[in-house]
């Protein structure tokens, strides 16, 4: 990290730079699962993302979480720019 240090925009060093080091291959692989198929995988890995990948990264020696297959929630918003004006 040194060494990349100095390449790095004045921004990135003033905010800081985190590193963890992580080996290529998983040491531990978890599945969830919903057992009355009552939630898809798509809540069960917004459920992961929120509640569980913090408290794993917060582990001593973890050096990185992976969801496979997940995709984030998302959300669209239309306004109508007259009123969204009109309102401030």
């Amino acid at each position: 990290m040194a060494q990349a240090q100095p390449n790095l925009p004045a921004d990135v060093n003033q905010f800081g730079v985190n590193m963890r080091k992580s080996t290529g291959l998983p040491m531990l692989v978890i599945s969830f699962f919903s057992p009355k198929h009552t939630h898809d995988s798509l809540f069960l890995a917004n459920y992961a993302n929120i509640n569980i990948n913090d408290a794993l990264y917060r582990v001593p020696g973890v050096g990185e979480v992976r969801l496979f297959g997940a995709s984030d929630y998302a959300m669209r918003i239309w306004v109508k720019p007259d009123l969204l004006a009109n309102s401030v």
